[in-house]
């Protein structure tokens, strides 16, 4: 979100703020820290949360297939930061390790017919895939290089949002962001001489049948208790009886009882889940303690049964 900070952009927010607390039962999502915090301050009459830019949930690897070259997706429009020296000076850095530089553009304009978008972002998505690097001033340049486990140099441009968002993402490591063109060349060095992980993202089940849902039980060793909405089949009781290692967020705990006190996080904070899923080590040791703290019932307890 980004409103600016002139006398329009302050009619707007206005605007906007009076609109909202109409309607108490909107829920906003931002999809970075800035605008999260501008918005809990600006519609403080609303609901908002924070999720990750929602095509993070796609995986578009696809098949592994040879590499070359470097792609520039840079603005053209009104919104873009750069001027003509400072993009002919991100082409002399690129073309002295590429011999290949192919120019391109997330945005196609208006006319693209419905049934033909799919295909669209299907034939842009195959040009990040064939590329080693790309180089992007644009929030889906870099999400999209993201999503096809490309090597990417995100710039900032003329808000917030690329900064914001890359913080989301700067744990995959081949997702660098910077602040201006003198240290492209540096991170191109960095990301072509290693190596990293693919891309991977977390299946949604929208719909699930019962036997999937225990299926999943049986077959995971985590369960996020991280649903702002009810909790359903009762799940984390379920998720504790099949030996699942227990997380969530304040903002979104639905049992207490079956988790460990220092594995509820803030919301904010989600890092630090992220860091106690990484480490396995200790998955054995965690789940030991989470069933002796479980398990542990006093007199009131049995009272209340």
């Amino acid at each position: 979100m980004h409103f600016s900070n002139t006398e329009k952009g302050k009619r707007e927010l206005n605007k906007s703020r009076e609109i909202y607390a109409n309607h108490k039962k909107l829920v906003m999502v931002a999809r970075e820290e800035v605008s999260y915090q501008t918005m809990k301050k600006e519609f403080y009459e609303n609901n908002v949360i924070k999720t990750p830019d929602i095509v993070t949930y796609l995986n578009k690897n696809g098949i592994d297939q040879k590499r070359d070259g470097a792609l520039l997706i840079l603005r053209s429009d009104i919104e873009a930061n750069l001027d003509d020296e400072k993009i002919r000076q991100i082409e002399q850095t690129t073309l002295k390790y590429f011999k290949d530089v192919v120019y391109d553009d997330t945005a196609k304009g208006p006319g693209i017919l419905s049934k033909y978008r799919e295909e669209k972002i299907e034939e842009m998505l195959k040009k990040y895939r064939k590329c080693q690097l790309v180089i992007t001033d644009r929030l889906h340049g870099m999400i999209f290089a993201t999503i096809t486990s490309t090597p990417c140099i995100a710039l900032g441009n003329y808000n917030h949002k690329i900064k914001s968002c890359s913080e989301t993402l700067e744990h995959l490591g081949y997702i660098k962001y910077v602040d201006n063109v003198e240290e492209i060349e540096e991170n191109i060095k960095y990301l072509m001489s290693n190596e990293f992980e693919k891309y991977d993202n977390v299946r949604l089940y929208p719909g699930c049948k019962a036997s999937e849902i225990l299926d999943l039980f049986n077959t995971c060793d985590y369960f996020l208790d991280v649903n702002y909405e009810n909790e359903i089949v009762d799940a984390t009781k379920e998720a504790f009886l099949h030996n699942l290692l227990i997380l969530g967020f304040n903002q979104t705990i639905h049992n207490r009882k079956y988790v460990l006190p220092n594995f509820v996080f803030d919301a904010h904070d989600y890092q630090d889940m992220v860091k106690v899923i990484q480490d396995a080590s200790h998955l054995d040791l965690n789940l030991d303690r989470q069933r002796k703290m479980a398990m542990t019932q006093n007199v009131q307890d049995y009272r209340n049964i």
